[in-house]
Formats: C-alpha cells, structure tokens, sequence
C-alpha cells in the first residue's frame, strides 16, 4: 500500500536546478538502447521527464 513505483520515486528525488533531466522509461519501448553508453543516448519513447532542461 505504501509502495510507489520508480517513475514516483524519480518524480520525487531527481535534481529540478536549471541545466537537469532525468528521463525514464520502459526498456520494451526502446528497443536496442544501450544503458551501458557513456554518454547515454536519447531515449525514443521516455515514460517520465523531470527538470527544466528536458
């Protein structure tokens, strides 16, 4: 019952300072991402946005 998903918890603990982004998603819409690249690729299908930068 008091169990939030992980978009929630990202929605209440990402930085929102100018210059942040924090964006998620499901792996299933993003076929072939890679979550190992440095730096890490735009997503195609993003679930959540946080920050003014996004």
């Amino acid at each position: 019952m008091t169990c939030e998903t992980t978009f929630q918890f990202l929605q209440h603990t990402s930085p929102i300072e100018a210059g942040d982004c924090t964006e998620a998603a499901w792996a299933s819409d993003n076929p072939g991402y890679n979550a190992d690249a440095i730096p890490a690729a735009r997503l195609k299908k993003v679930q959540v946005a946080i920050g003014p930068a996004c």
